[in-house]
């Protein structure tokens, strides 16, 4: 299992900081990146692993190992 921490009162990762995590597949990355589009400050949404799949143009399947790896 990956950990990404992030102190509180910190910013959001960027997209380029995903690539830096040693140990994350394609899929991972990807989910990481489609989550991040969905939290803000105001309102944070968590999207379906439907939603996840496929604008991270995956497989249900590759989109919940992926969710159950990090």
């Amino acid at each position: 299992m990956t950990i990404i921490s992030q102190p509180v009162g910190t910013r959001p990762f960027s997209v380029t900081e995903v690539f830096k995590v040693p140990g994350l597949d394609i899929y991972e990355q990807m989910v990481c990146i489609v989550l991040s589009t969905y939290f803000n400050d105001i309102s944070p949404q968590i999207p379906a692993i439907a939603e996840i799949a496929a604008q991270g143009r995956m497989s249900r399947k590759e989109a919940t190992r992926a969710l159950q790896q990090l």
